[in-house]
Parts: structure tokens; C-alpha cells; sequence
């Protein structure tokens, strides 16, 4: 690897994967909309679990490359990988809520 690419052009690339894994597991799931298959669920949560670790070593990799000139990759990066980030977690805060609901805690 070379050692002259900033840390926050590589926290670009994994933005760049995750939004196309996430693009990916959108046409799989629109392509493989099968209701009795357990297949797809699991490619659905294997796919999800891995745009949320690119997110995140995407994300440390932005922080850490905060002293970079900014550049068009840098502030992409950081935002797409906040943005992601900011996905999940409102997705499994919105999971949390209806299980409470559900189960009247």
C-alpha cells in the first residue's frame, strides 16, 4: 500500500464501498423479493453488517485524516460515512422503540 495516500481519502474509498454494497443489497432486494427463501435474509444481513463496518472504518479514517488539506474526498468521505452511520443508528433506535411497544415495557 502506499504510505503517501491521506487517511482521509482512504476513509473515501470505504464510503464509495459502502454506498455501492448498499446500492447492491437494494437491487438484491428489490430482484430477490422471495417470501419463502431464508437466503435472502441472510444476504441481507450479512450485506448490512458489512456496510456498517465500512461505515465505521471509514469514518476513523476520516477523523484521523481531520489535519489533511480539505479536499472534494475528504469532506465527501466524512459526511457519506456520517451519513451512514447516522442511518443505522436511527434504524435501530426506531426497531428499539417499536419492540418497547410492542412488548409494553
Amino acid at each position: 500500500m502506499n504510505m503517501n495516500i491521506p487517511l482521509s481519502h482512504t476513509g473515501f474509498k470505504f464510503a464509495v464501498l459502502a454506498l455501492a454494497l448498499l446500492a447492491g443489497f437494494t437491487l438484491i432486494s428489490s430482484v430477490l423479493f422471495i417470501e419463502g427463501i431464508q437466503l435472502s435474509s441472510i444476504l441481507y444481513g450479512l450485506m448490512t453488517l458489512t456496510v456498517i463496518i465500512m461505515a465505521m472504518v471509514g469514518l476513523v479514517a476520516s477523523i484521523r485524516g481531520l489535519k489533511d488539506t480539505n479536499t472534494f474526498q475528504k469532506i465527501v468521505g466524512l459526511f457519506l460515512n456520517l451519513g451512514f452511520l447516522a442511518l443505522v443508528g436511527s434504524l435501530m433506535l426506531a426497531n428499539v422503540t417499536d419492540l418497547i411497544s410492542v412488548f409494553g415495557a
